[in-house]
């Protein structure tokens, strides 16, 4: 049971629509980087969909005040299990920290002593009914070119070829349990989101299928791409930067004006509020009116 489950996240989404409205390079990285973690976690998803896992409580993308981010939690009747995931490559070691190395680059990776940190705070947070259980910790390796060398324990390491047998053990040795178990309230409960901070960007209409900006000619119901050279049609085109629009600005309201300003006033202003107004409800006033 999914309790808390796997979803794009909003930043994700906020960030593919800034691909070519900014030149930002920390978003560019950040955009990698995030992407990143979602495929690996919808990787690790289509392993976990191979056994029964019906009666497991699932917590996915769980994150800290401390930004200490967990890909999965998995609650069964006998333990907590936490999973941190990457994919880094080459020979590792662990030091006597518990930081993860790069045996070449000498690159440090805080995933296992994040997944330590994560771990105390559950236990701090289990009620008392559910103090017994213990809580393991698994940095999960999806390259498959990832070693470890022989001086380090490799207690917190699960290798890719290791995942599948270890989820069907887990499935295995525990039994059906009560869902909605207390502790899983709790941990979503606790559950932050951090947001980034957008930087500035460019305003203009957006092709759907090149995403270049301000390339479009507008004739009459069609719109056509000098990047593409795709021909759109404005209801297409008026969805597309509908959803640019509440990914980058999702804490500003929608309204004609700010919509227009958004588009650099791409939209004539009768075709704006015909299209606005078939696809969504309109609230307040004349001049503060909004739509939802």
């Amino acid at each position: 049971m999914h309790i808390k489950p796997l979803s794009k996240p909003h930043t994700l989404t906020a960030l593919e629509s800034l691909v070519h409205r900014t030149s930002n390079t920390h978003c560019a990285a950040q955009l990698h980087e995030l992407n990143k973690r979602y495929q690996l976690e919808h990787a690790f998803m289509a392993l976990l969909n191979q056994i029964d896992h019906t009666h497991f409580e699932c917590i996915w993308q769980y994150q800290t005040h401390h930004n200490i981010y967990i890909n999965l939690i998995i609650i069964t009747d006998n333990a907590v299990h936490l999973f941190k995931f990457n994919d880094y490559s080459g020979l590792h070691h662990i030091d006597g920290d518990g930081m993860l190395i790069n045996s070449t680059t000498y690159t440090t990776h805080a995933d296992i002593s994040e997944l330590h940190c994560m771990k105390y705070s559950v236990i701090n947070v289990m009620p008392e009914t559910s103090t017994q259980l213990p809580v393991y910790t698994k940095c999960v390796m999806f390259n498959e070119t990832f070693m470890l060398d022989i001086h380090s324990h490799p207690g917190d390491i699960l290798l890719k070829d290791q995942i599948l047998p270890y989820l069907e053990r887990m499935s295995i040795c525990s039994k059906k349990k009560k869902k909605n178990s207390t502790i899983s309230t709790v941990l979503v409960d606790t559950s932050v989101i951090h947001e980034i901070h957008l930087p500035d960007y460019k305003k203009g209409v957006s092709c759907p299928d090149c995403l270049a900006l301000n390339t479009l000619n507008r004739f009459k119901s069609l719109n056509y791409c000098t990047h593409c050279n795709a021909i759109i049609d404005s209801e297409s085109l008026f969805n597309h930067n509908i959803s640019q629009f509440k990914a980058i600005l999702s804490e500003q309201r929608l309204t004609r004006r700010n919509f227009a300003e958004f588009t650099a006033h791409y939209f004539p202003p009768f075709i704006l509020t015909k299209l606005l107004n078939k696809h969504f409800q309109k609230f307040g006033t004349t001049k503060g009116a909004y739509y939802i």
